[in-house]
């Protein structure tokens, strides 16, 4: 059921700002620090790739993600998603606007 239904099964179970990772990736230490001290309401991580229909793609406008396209087959970019990411807990409320509707 994807990321956002995943991330809301949290609920009520995590802090002010809590920290998202996908279960098939590997962090350093550091850079999680880091992420968790970036002073943005949310943190997305992503990155360059040579095969950008192979992960969800990045559609960012002034360094804001605008949506996610999941595999396509025509991607606009190569900046795909990293699967890492820091959220308010005011994410549910978002979520429960767009995903569940």
């Amino acid at each position: 059921m994807g990321t956002a239904n995943a991330v809301d099964s949290a609920k009520g179970m995590v802090g002010e700002r809590f920290l998202v990772l996908n279960g098939d990736i590997i962090v350093n230490p550091a850079h999680i620090k880091k992420l968790m001290e970036c002073k943005s309401e949310a943190v997305m991580t992503a990155r360059h790739v040579e095969n950008p229909s192979e992960y969800g793609v990045l559609e960012v406008r002034n360094d804001r993600v605008l949506r996610i396209i999941e595999k396509p087959p025509d991607p606009p970019t190569n900046l795909a998603n990293a699967g890492i990411y820091v959220f308010p807990s005011s994410i549910f409320d978002t979520i429960r606007k767009t995903h569940f509707q």
